[in-house]
């Protein structure tokens, strides 16, 4: 006959470090038509063109890394009342009006979702 052993369970906690804790977080929190800053001066130039029209959904970005520096912005999004449709219906693309041109909101963009907010977290874990 065998001895009863109590059954026992052992666990680990993830414990983040310098290397792995996230240096900067966002959300996918605005909606618009979404074009390119190439140059992140906050303003449509030559070469800043059309992506796509973003829905916020809430979707988290974080960017990691040891010494990882804040990204400059690299889109600007519209309203509808701030672009203009140019060419033949499906062939052609929104461009913004020459008025609004700096009046964009400047975000970050990421795999098909835009932050307006990034967040430096001060590296909890970092030493």
């Amino acid at each position: 006959m065998k001895n009863y052993v109590k059954p026992m369970m052992e666990s680990e906690v993830f414990a983040a470090n310098e290397y792995i804790a996230a240096c900067f977080y966002g959300l996918c929190d605005t909606s618009g038509f979404v074009f390119e800053d190439n140059n992140s001066n906050g303003v449509i130039d030559s070469g800043d063109n059309y992506i796509y029209y973003n829905d916020a959904c809430d979707s988290p970005y974080y960017q990691t890394g040891l010494n990882t520096p804040k990204p400059d912005t690299n889109v600007l999004v519209f309203n509808r009342d701030q672009i203009s449709w140019v060419g033949l219906p499906f062939f052609g693309t929104y461009v913004v009006n020459n008025d609004q041109k700096d009046k964009g909101t400047r975000g970050w963009h990421w795999q098909d979702h835009v932050t307006t907010h990034l967040v430096d977290n001060d590296r909890p874990n970092h030493s």
